[in-house]
């Protein structure tokens, strides 16, 4: 019993994704893993928000916000399964909703010129297909932070990845 309230108190229950209590206890132990030699250790955040969840929610309904949400949370995972197939592997490969229209997204052995790449990527997947409830585009803007690169703080790198969504959010073109 203990390990199932301590399993749903770590998920996400409108996706069943990992939720932020996750990250909070896995943050210090993938950072911190001195076993890991230098190249094992790199890893790049992704922070990915879609936009408008308030326009939609009062447009279409909370219902159609959350499948929007869901829809979203969908569509990353397909992706990380592309890479998982790709690389074949995928250990230290996480995702998590972060808040809101929020997932974090955590890629092991992935440097800040892959990220981009893998941002990229996952910008063409949000805008390429139609969306719930008869929705038809919904962008989103991608905050990316690496470590060791940006920091090797364990705390700095999420408030990194905040910056940098912020300053995607920012520009007057979306889908950045």
């Amino acid at each position: 019993v203990y390990e199932e309230h301590i399993e749903s108190a770590r998920t996400d229950q409108l996706t069943g994704y990992r939720n932020k209590t996750y990250l909070s206890h896995l943050l210090p132990q993938l950072l911190e893993h001195g076993e890991l030699t230098p190249t094992e250790r790199t890893f790049s955040f992704f922070l990915v928000e879609g936009h408008d969840l308030g326009s939609i929610n009062e447009k279409y309904g909370r219902p159609a916000g959350d499948l929007m949400i869901q829809e979203l949370g969908k569509r990353i995972e397909k992706l990380l399964q592309q890479r998982r197939n790709e690389t074949l592997g995928g250990w230290g490969d996480y995702l998590i909703r972060y808040q809101g229209a929020q997932f974090l997204i955590i890629l092991h052995s992935v440097d800040s010129k892959r990220a981009n790449i893998f941002a990229q990527r996952l910008r063409q997947v949000t805008e390429s297909q139609e969306w719930p409830c008869g929705i038809g585009k919904w962008s989103v803007s991608v905050g990316i932070s690496s470590f060791p690169e940006d920091t090797v703080n364990s705390e700095e790198i999420l408030m990194n990845v905040e910056t940098a969504l912020s300053y995607a959010r920012g520009q007057s073109d979306r889908n950045k």
